[in-house]
């Protein structure tokens, strides 16, 4: 590979990204493409195919799981059949609750109750 292979201009970058030599210029300016700095800006191949390799977004897209056999499904409805039968018989063996005060017990009579005689606006 020759020196003239190994560095690229913007204008030659962006062939390869397939884009404009200002969206190169762009991403040198961000930060996101390592450049040598002069006249004209050269771009290491290197660097470029380092970027292209970290612009690709998402993996690739796995085989989906075959569906389970009658004997799984069966399994898993045994078993979540059981997990719904030890939380109905850990609920009964709680003790029961207390009932909360009504909102009339310990309060004065007439306390918090609106007249009937006053207008609302």
């Amino acid at each position: 590979m020759n020196d003239s292979d190994k560095y690229l201009t913007d204008e030659e970058a962006g062939r390869v990204l397939r884009r404009s030599a200002a969206f190169v210029r762009r991403l040198r300016l961000r930060g996101e493409l390592p450049y040598i700095p002069g006249r004209p800006v050269y771009v290491d191949r290197a660097d470029l195919e380092d970027y292209i390799s970290g612009a690709k977004i998402g993996e690739p897209v796995p085989k989906p799981e075959p569906p389970p056999t009658a004997a799984e499904l069966e399994r898993l409805r045994e078993e979540a059949d059981e997990a719904a039968r030890q939380c109905v018989l850990r609920k009964k063996a709680q003790a029961p609750r207390r009932r909360r005060a009504t909102s009339t017990q310990g309060v004065a009579p007439g306390v918090g109750v609106p007249r009937r005689d006053t207008p609302k606006r």
